[in-house]
């Protein structure tokens, strides 16, 4: 009698093993590079990755997934036609340096100290150099937490980026913190703050000369051929004489020398944002340091006016975004939309949006909801942990009248950051 052979089932399991890894491997180009980005911070993949592992993340460029628009010449024409005609006209607070602020945005004073008669409120030294910080390099998505950490040990605290990260992005694949949400958190910790955009080299000195830190924001280009990416650091030290600016980088560490230049150019990526820091009795110097600045409107008058100026200077993407976002905040959300199209043409960094969210807002104003949700969407699909992505896509289905789909993103915007108040706010007048 001959026996039936049976397969042995050790070889069916490992048949399956390997045929599970075969589907895995010849798929993955579909699906590697997505979910790396989606589950490791790049400045860590630059850093650690194996060069072959890096080549294939990043070969796979977010760019394909953020449409450019279409502008036509007339439309640029007439946007800076009347451009041309508001900086022409506005009040003489947009470009006189003496004129004092009406009012300021710290809340100590019951009135902003007005600048001295020379408009320079504290002279610039040769050089300075603050010390006393405790340097934190930065954890996992923890760039805005570690730089502000470090500026907060300054003045004493001892509050570290673990205790900051709790509060402000609760979420650890949350890989942007704005700049508000940093102010917020040393305002509960019992300082002043504030932060401000058009800031310039001049004034980064008479801070630093007066003994005051500043968090500034820009691009991070250093691997240029990993793409673009935003960073926060932290200038305590200048030299007149030398050009440089000294800065704790919770990535690179502290002691990094920047030239004047070179740091403008990638301040610039971010409207010359800066975050100043100090102790509630310092208010009054600190605004009149900062000096009319302090006033939003003009602030944004006089950011319009180096807007249009860096425009025609560099006509690249981020100086057409920044017009944009200045516009904005001006409320002249049909000009703001034109730059907006104009930088998109001109191609802004495929991680722009995760960073900067002006021209979602000028595009909701402007009732361009496709647009709108292309391109938060796209964003999402490589930064799924966009507080601001799903609230912009939110309210885009609250305008159209799809509850259901604006209740679900706004609650993700929600659930990815408890504190996001904007996205409680939709949520609250749905429910009204």
């Amino acid at each position: 009698m001959v026996r039936k052979q049976r397969k042995p089932i050790v070889w069916i399991a490992a048949g399956s093993v390997v045929g599970v890894l075969l589907a895995f491997l010849l798929t993955s180009p579909l699906w590697f590079a997505r979910f790396a980005r989606a589950v490791l911070p790049d400045r860590y993949v630059v850093a650690y990755a194996p060069q072959f592992v890096q080549d294939i993340i990043f070969d796979s460029s977010g760019v394909e997934a953020l449409p450019t628009a279409a502008v036509s010449e007339d439309e640029i024409l007439d946007l800076l036609a009347g451009l041309e005609n508001a900086t022409a006209t506005l009040p003489a607070s947009a470009a006189n340096d003496d004129q004092a602020p009406e009012e300021t945005i710290i809340e100590q004073p019951t009135q902003t100290p007005e600048p001295t008669a020379t408009g320079t409120p504290y002279p610039i030294s040769e050089g300075q150099f603050l010390s006393g910080f405790r340097h934190e390099y930065q954890g996992w998505n923890r760039c805005g937490p570690a730089t502000l950490a470090t500026m907060l040990s300054y003045f004493g605290s001892e509050d570290t980026q673990n205790d900051i990260a709790e509060q402000i992005k609760p979420a650890d694949d949350d890989r942007n913190v704005r700049p508000d949400e940093l102010v917020a958190y040393a305002r509960q910790a019992g300082y002043g703050a504030f932060y401000r955009i058009n800031g310039d080299l001049e004034l980064m000195q008479r801070l630093l000369s007066a003994g005051y830190p500043v968090l500034v924001e820009r691009g991070f280009d250093e691997e240029p051929e990993k793409d673009w990416m935003g960073h926060y650091m932290l200038l305590y030290g200048f030299s007149a004489g030398d050009r440089e600016f000294y800065a704790h980088d919770s990535y690179f560490g502290p002691d990094q020398v920047w030239d004047f230049n070179r740091f403008d150019e990638l301040w610039r990526h971010f409207n010359r944002t800066y975050v100043v820091v100090y102790n509630p009795g310092d208010s009054a110097d600190v605004a009149a340091i900062i000096g009319p600045d302090m006033d939003n409107q003009t602030m944004y008058e006089r950011a319009l006016v180096r807007a249009n100026e860096e425009v025609d200077t560099y006509d690249d993407a981020f100086a057409w975004y920044n017009l944009g976002a200045v516009l904005t905040e001006l409320e002249n959300y049909q000009g703001a939309e034109v730059a907006f199209d104009v930088a998109r043409e001109r191609i802004l960094p495929w991680r722009m949006y995760w960073y900067r969210f002006e021209l979602y807002e000028a595009y909701y104003q402007t009732q361009r909801y496709s647009d709108l949700v292309t391109l938060a969407e796209a964003t999402i699909a490589y930064y799924p942990d966009s507080e601001e992505g799903h609230y912009y896509v939110g309210l885009t289905y609250l305008a159209q009248g799809q509850t259901r789909q604006a209740r679900t993103s706004l609650n993700r915007a929600l659930n990815i950051n408890p504190s996001y108040e904007p996205a409680a706010q939709a949520l609250q007048q749905l429910s009204n």
